[in-house]
């Protein structure tokens, strides 16, 4: 248990007037070195590294590139990101990314997974649906998965992949299956186990920690309302329980619409808001307040199902309208993102990230 919590936020640069701006952090290496993801617009997103005894911010890709899925590799010698559909991999002993030249029929990568320096697997769709591959930094790829339904959010755990299945009639479950690669060209199906059984209830973001335990979301369904509509996920912990698997209704959390759908969405949309998972029995996430027009950074003890706020202080000695979220948990802190709204706030990154430090004791 988290028993000292000290919130580091972090302040945007060049901030317009005319767009809300993101910053956010996504990963971190060496120990205590931060990534950032700064999204200015949506076609103008930066990737940033800071490194914290140093007290160092420095942009690590060229402006041309738009970052997303930040992957750090195993060794730590660089780090993969999508950029407009293409996987790259950008090595800290090379001044330019390297393109994976990926040259079967599909597209739309997500859900990078580094095995090792050289090998990944992640979805990506192949004609009308979404598959699992399995390739590696020459391009090569080959297949996990190949039946007329979409396999989304899978996760390798020693020789097994887990997953969510959706069908033609959107109806989805959460399946094991063995871990078999095969050639791009055959095709096979392969014995599964069903962990969770057939709902219609749209299910996303699974995330396995273990064999015998994960969590996953529940999502509302889109249907095109206001801008300013609030989406209500739901966040279950998946356990396995004398070799019975069990689901539990964790928490619930609320999203505006507009950063998720639309012109002032972040790039990488739900994910910066997906909870974290990071510290042993707990999980810490956010969720927005429409009473106090606040986004709330929250945790759950998994357990009790114990809800604890942790941001009020913040509220209470800032005056701007800047909100927090993504809280990131490294060496028993959190770093939250800042969504910008002032713009008073310019040219402020190489200078100072910390805008002001939050100490509090978790009980």
């Amino acid at each position: 248990m988290i028993k000292k919590i000290i919130f580091k936020l972090l302040i945007f640069i060049n901030f317009s007037l005319q767009a809300e701006q993101f910053l956010y952090p996504v990963a971190h290496f060496a120990d205590d070195n931060l990534v950032m993801i700064y999204q200015k617009s949506l076609d103008n997103i930066e990737l940033w590294f800071f490194d914290q005894k140093k007290h160092i911010a420095t942009k690590m890709l060229s402006s041309f590139f738009i970052p997303a899925n930040f992957q750090l590799l195993p060794s730590e010698n660089g780090f993969s990101f999508i950029d407009r559909g293409n996987i790259k991999i950008q090595y800290f002993t090379k001044r330019s990314p390297k393109t994976i030249g990926i040259y079967e029929p599909i597209s739309f990568f997500s859900s990078i997974h580094w095995i090792d320096d050289h090998h990944f697997y992640c979805t990506a769709i192949e004609g009308d649906f979404y598959q699992i591959f399995y390739g590696d930094d020459d391009g090569n790829m080959q297949r996990l998965s190949c039946e007329f339904i979409d396999f989304l959010y899978p996760q390798k755990i020693n020789n097994e992949i887990y997953c969510i299945k959706r069908d033609l009639d959107y109806n989805f479950k959460i399946v094991v299956q063995p871990w078999l690669p095969i050639n791009f060209n055959e095709y096979q199906i392969l014995p599964e186990t069903i962990i969770l059984s057939t709902t219609s209830q749209p299910l996303c973001f699974l995330h396995m920690i273990s064999k015998s335990e994960g969590f996953y979301l529940q999502a509302p369904e889109y249907k095109g309302e206001k801008h300013n509509e609030l989406y209500e996920f739901s966040c279950y912990h998946l356990f396995k329980n004398d070799d019975e698997w069990q689901s539990e209704q964790l928490f619930s959390f609320m999203i505006p619409l507009g950063y998720i759908h639309g012109s002032s969405r972040l790039y990488e949309s739900i994910e910066p808001f997906l909870p974290n998972y990071t510290v042993q029995d707990y999980v810490y996430y956010t969720t927005y307040n429409k009473n106090t027009d606040e986004f709330e950074i929250t945790s759950c003890h998994i357990k009790t199902k114990t809800i604890q706020k942790h941001i009020q202080e913040f509220y209470q000695k800032n005056k701007s309208n800047n909100q927090l979220f993504a809280p990131y948990i490294l060496q028993s802190k959190i770093y939250c993102g800042k969504i910008i709204q002032d713009s008073e706030l310019r040219n402020f990154l190489q200078q100072n990230l910390m805008d002001e430090i939050i100490s509090f004791d978790v009980k």
